[in-house]
């Protein structure tokens, strides 16, 4: 750990931080909130920051002021985490929340700042989040010699280069099928996209080989590891929150919790970035496309049956194979017998009359025009 002074660190912070409390909310009863939160305070010293927290979780959550001593814990001053953490950026550390040897290992989950900078603040928590995983992903996913001919070249002059030059140095990457999706392999990083739980998004998984997690780290690993984002990080995303830009990979979504907690703040974004292996970002454009089919045609399958499913208060036992169907339809190019074949193996209790309606003409063309038809 850093060796400052609690003097010299809280310097390095702007002014009007230095005066900050942080605590995890974790104990308020589930029917009052449904997620744990950390929350942020101005306050002189400790037993003003008790009150101020107990103030505003008073403010937020009125029905829980019985429960409010014991709704939190672990509160620290800035100058403690300062002088805790070990980010480079003193700014960063102020959302450490846990290490491994000299590496943070974890941040702060949806942060609650109930001070006048709070804009400034939930900004420098995504940036932190952001910049130490596209460090770490810039080690793991570093091209191995001879893969890139002018590895010495600067990115940004690579990028300049006439489109026929990075054509003939950008190795074939392909999407490969897998499930309702598509896997994206390279040597050290692989990209799973895929249709989200919910069908109207689209989920995007990276994760690193156990071998380039142990160059990067230097520590033996005997699996893959997912980078840029943990396991509980936000991974669904509409169309237009997923960029490309060069061999970036940028996934940036409205905040839920910003929206719940603070409406007024509408232009933060949480998600993460990586860099990709070489040829990777035109395969990723490619799944995209497919997938952006596979929901277009959903929807349309969806709404052509949504008056005889109306009366269905959770019908998943039509969705679900019904989605099976599209995937077949669009991604791998099935006739409606197969398609259909493809159907009845996932339907377990599909109501009688929705299966004939599936098998409707009008459906097929619905769903043809809004996906493409599988000849195009």
């Amino acid at each position: 750990m850093p060796s400052e002074t609690p003097d010299s660190t809280l310097q390095q912070l702007p002014a009007g931080w230095r005066s900050l409390w942080r605590a995890e909310v974790v104990s308020l009863p589930a029917h009052i909130v449904s997620e744990a939160f950390t929350i942020f305070v101005h306050a002189g010293g400790r037993d003003a920051a008790h009150l101020a927290i107990q103030r505003a979780l008073h403010s937020m959550f009125p029905a829980a002021y019985q429960e409010l001593d014991e709704a939190y814990c672990n509160l620290s001053s800035a100058g403690e985490l300062v002088a805790e953490g070990l980010s480079e950026r003193h700014v960063d550390r102020l959302f450490e929340s846990a290490w491994m040897g000299e590496k943070v290992d974890g941040w702060v989950r949806a942060p609650v700042f109930v001070v006048p900078e709070a804009a400034a603040l939930h900004a420098a928590w995504i940036t932190a989040q952001l910049d130490h995983a596209s460090q770490y992903a810039s080690l793991a996913f570093a091209p191995a010699p001879g893969v890139v001919p002018d590895a010495l070249v600067p990115a940004a002059a690579q990028r300049k280069a006439p489109a026929q030059a990075m054509a003939e140095a950008t190795p074939l990457v392909s999407p490969i099928r897998h499930h309702d999706g598509f896997l994206i392999v390279g040597d050290r990083l692989v990209i799973n996209v895929h249709p989200s739980g919910g069908r109207d998004q689209i989920d995007i998984h990276v994760s690193a080989t156990a071998r380039a997690i142990a160059q990067a780290t230097g520590q033996d690993r005997d699996r893959g590891a997912t980078l840029g984002v943990d396991v509980d990080e936000r991974l669904s995303f509409d169309l237009d929150e997923i960029r490309i830009e060069g061999d970036v990979l940028t996934c940036a979504a409205q905040s839920p919790f910003m929206a719940r907690y603070a409406p007024g703040v509408t232009d933060y974004r949480e998600g993460f970035t990586v860099t990709l292996e070489p040829g990777q970002a035109g395969a990723v454009r490619q799944a995209l496309a497919q997938l952006r089919r596979v929901l277009a045609g959903y929807q349309a399958v969806a709404d052509h049956l949504r008056p005889w499913l109306s009366g269905e208060p959770d019908p998943w036992n039509v969705q679900i194979p019904v989605f099976h169907l599209v995937v077949a339809r669009v991604l791998d190019g099935a006739d409606q017998a197969a398609a259909l074949a493809a159907l009845d193996k996932g339907a377990h209790s599909m109501p009688a009359d929705t299966r004939q309606r599936i098998a409707d003409p009008a459906l097929w063309a619905a769903l043809d025009r809004a996906a493409g038809s599988p000849s195009t």
